[in-house]
């Protein structure tokens, strides 16, 4: 069984998946766009199926899009992809003041029957990008999600 949503997902080598969702032209492709620029692939852009293997939510591309990315004022554009991952997050576009500052991972019901932690984000910060894959690292480095630290995701000058 699988599902179709109006989404864009990225995968991070080493960190997981992430499901962008937010409104038409809230900003998923453009900030799919910028993790990409910092070693995420793509998984699919504006369409995710969603299929279920056990507790694992598993995101892939319709194949006439499979590899593309919707860049505004340029155009369909072929991407640094992978054809299908497993989703560890969520990221749900939210834009302006209401934006917590420092919150907690809330559960998301997905598609069949699936959770997933969610981050709000605003996509227009310049950070938005680094803040995917913080949130991704909190998770894979701290399941039980107590005690976040970026100890580890940030290199110190100097460090190798």
């Amino acid at each position: 069984m699988s599902a179709r949503m109006h989404a864009t997902a990225i995968h991070w080598p080493g960190l997981g998946g992430a499901l962008i969702l937010g409104p038409s032209a809230s900003g998923k492709s453009d900030l799919a766009l910028r993790t990409l620029g910092l070693g995420a692939l793509l998984i699919s852009d504006d369409q995710v199926i969603l299929t279920r293997k056990a507790n694992i939510l598993i995101a892939e591309a319709p194949p006439p899009i499979a590899g593309y990315l919707e860049a505004r004022r340029i155009g369909i554009i072929a991407v640094p992809s992978i054809a299908a991952a497993a989703l560890h997050a969520a990221f749900i576009i939210e834009g302006g003041p209401q934006t917590s500052r420092l919150p907690e991972p809330q559960p998301l019901s997905l598609p069949l029957g699936a959770t997933l932690p969610s981050f709000r984000i605003d996509p227009l910060e310049a950070c938005a990008a680094e803040l995917v894959r913080a949130g991704l690292w909190l998770l894979a480095h701290n399941p039980d999600q107590s005690l976040p630290s970026l100890a580890g995701f940030i290199s110190k000058p100097g460090a190798s």
